[in-house]
């Protein structure tokens, strides 16, 4: 549990980084007769999220916490199993709706510019008044 914590922790502060350095693309500031920019919330609660991971770290270093005091692993063998298990089954439905969408997709553009192609008449192909 110890180790879990503090994975957690450092991965959850990185994705805070990363998410407060794309947010900041966008005006974080206010901007006049506007409000926020439109990065704004994103920016703050990213640093947000960065100050809890550093506090859980700290939390972690002074062993305040009960899983940073365990030494019992994070996951046994049957969760272990559940968890690939688990996510090898959604893996496989997320790539089965997937491909399922894009097929719906063709069928239904296909359909579409059949249905938007102008009529031609045979009979009138060829003959000129």
């Amino acid at each position: 549990m110890r180790r879990a914590e503090i994975v957690a922790a450092i991965l959850m502060a990185v994705l805070s980084v990363y998410l407060m350095w794309k947010s900041a693309e966008l005006p974080i500031g206010w901007i006049a007769d506007e409000g926020p920019g439109g990065g704004a919330f994103p920016f703050w609660l990213a640093a947000i999220m960065l100050v809890c991971c550093l506090w859980t770290m700290v939390n972690w270093y002074r062993h305040l916490t009960p899983p940073s005091n365990s030494q019992n692993s994070f996951m046994d063998a049957y969760a272990l199993r559940m968890f690939i298990l688990i996510g090898g089954a959604l893996t496989v439905m997320i790539r089965v709706t997937r491909s399922t969408v894009a097929q719906l997709r063709f069928v239904l553009a296909e359909r579409v510019s059949e249905s938007m192609s102008p009529y031609v008449n045979e009979s009138s192909v060829g003959t000129e008044s």
